[in-house]
């Protein structure tokens, strides 16, 4: 609709019946006993309509201008049927809004929604917007309400639609993910037994599913299982009642646009008296999509805006704590589905090291690694040095440790070739290179065993320098 064309249109001046109608009305007080509400009309405010030019036409006046011979309207407000829009011009401020009928700026005395019409203006408004409702005001807003939700609608859609093409991309799961995830994505087992004044001969593994044979076992101690060789922990039936164990587990896939990192959250609930067949459940929780740069779009599955239920949603995801506090929902370590890795690892993964981390250090974020990777690239060469250790601590205290890398490595971290080969060799971290530093320094061969003691008890160069 063309603003200047609409305020040309055909003036609704208020006629002589609707002044005098308006100059019988007196304010009624209301009588709650809860509160008091401003006195008000019986008819708050007057309408006129007339569908001009194919446009439907709605001249609102409040009841106190007619009250004094007004008959200018306060609002002109114009709805096209044919292109669902709707606009209003507000002669007090003299602006044009987009907002609905409700939303004007209406008097205290005029807060109720029953205005007063002739059965023509009626008739009109029933005609012209398809609507039944005996008062036009409601008639007119029912009508914006319906346009602003298709509106919404096509806006929601529009966005949800690109993020639905963008998860088009996101490949299968794999045909062993189900067994993977409850075997090795959880990595806490179990063995029940029963308590035997006799001696407990064997008991329940979780991950064998079959009875096993136990020596001593102790309810919450960990051990090993004679069968299958996993750690698992030792729980008595009587005293168990009902177990529950839930651990984030990832799986990395190639797509379009070059890897996504999906995760899942996965729970087994053993009951007490059904440990032998417990529930199994997990939700794909999150995903997220890197480029060649690993630059990374996170999505969350969840509803938007609370209307479009069980989509995937751009951004990040939010969880509830204690009291009604809102936080990010943090990234937990756990396992990764490996046999996607040795592929990705030739082609999207080449220059990440994540496979040569994996080796040593299985139980990680994989967006955590990709951001410290991403401000810190000389993760990688340290990675693939062997030095898995000292990058794990990196990757957790960023700050900790300022390198200006060079070609060479040992240069790079401040140390030479026969100090590099010591650091590689007992898998240092910060302190432990701090150390090799210190030593290269002073010029003074420092035993390894006595780096390690310094180590085991968190002692720093400088803390005993005064020696």
């Amino acid at each position: 609709m063309k603003k200047a064309h609409l305020l040309k249109m055909k003036d609704l001046p208020a006629d002589a019946e609707m002044i005098r109608l308006a100059k019988k009305e007196k304010k009624v007080k209301s009588s709650h006993a809860c509160y008091q509400m401003p006195a008000q009309y019986e008819y708050g405010k007057f309408i006129k309509a007339r569908v001009l030019e194919g446009i439907l036409k709605v001249s609102v006046y409040f009841t106190e201008y007619l009250r004094f011979s007004g008959t200018e309207p306060v609002y002109n407000i114009f709805i096209d049927k044919e292109e669902e829009d709707f606009i209003t011009y507000d002669f007090l401020y003299q602006k044009w809004s987009s907002a609905k009928i409700d939303r004007l700026g209406w008097p205290q005395y005029a807060t109720s929604r029953k205005a007063f019409c002739t059965q023509e203006t009626l008739e009109c408004i029933q005609n012209y917007l398809g609507k039944n409702d005996n008062d036009p005001y409601d008639a007119v807003l029912a009508y914006q309400e319906e346009l602003r939700e298709k509106q919404l609608l096509r806006k929601h859609k529009a966005i949800t639609d690109k993020w639905k093409d963008r998860m088009q991309q996101v490949p299968s799961l794999p045909k062993d993910w189900d067994r993977w995830l409850y075997k090795v994505g959880i990595t806490q087992h179990y063995i029940f037994y029963h308590y035997d004044r006799k001696g407990v001969k064997e008991g329940y593994c979780t991950w064998c599913e079959k009875m096993v044979p136990v020596v001593s076992p102790k309810h919450n101690k960990n051990g090993i299982c004679r069968c299958c060789g996993h750690k698992i922990q030792f729980k008595s039936v009587k005293k168990a009642y009902t177990v529950t164990t839930e651990e984030s587990a990832y799986l990395i896939q190639r797509c379009n646009e070059g890897v996504v990192v999906r995760e899942f959250r996965a729970r087994i609930v053993y009951p007490q008296e059904y440990y032998k067949t417990p529930f199994r459940s997990y939700i794909e929780q999150r995903r997220i999509i890197y480029d060649n740069k690993l630059n990374g779009s996170e999505f969350y599955f969840g509803t938007y805006k609370r209307r479009d239920k069980d989509i995937w949603i751009e951004g990040k995801l939010k969880a509830k704590e204690l009291f009604g506090y809102i936080y990010e929902e943090p990234f937990y370590e756990g396992k990764i589905y490996g046999k996607t890795i040795p592929s990705l690892s030739k082609k999207e993964l080449r220059y990440t090291g994540l496979r040569e981390m994996l080796k040593e250090i299985p139980y990680i974020s994989p967006k955590h690694y990709f951001e410290s990777l991403k401000k810190m690239p000389y993760l990688e060469q340290i990675i693939k040095a062997g030095l898995i250790q000292f990058a794990y601590e990196l990757m957790e205290n960023p700050k900790k440790l300022q390198l200006e890398i060079k070609r060479d490595l040992g240069k790079s971290l401040g140390i030479d070739r026969f100090r590099m080969n010591r650091f590689r060799e007992h898998k240092g971290g910060i302190l432990y290179l701090e150390w090799l530093r210190n030593e290269k320094k002073q010029e003074k061969m420092i035993p390894d065993p006595v780096i390690q003691w310094f180590v085991a008890y968190q002692i720093s160069p400088d803390e005993i320098s005064f020696i």
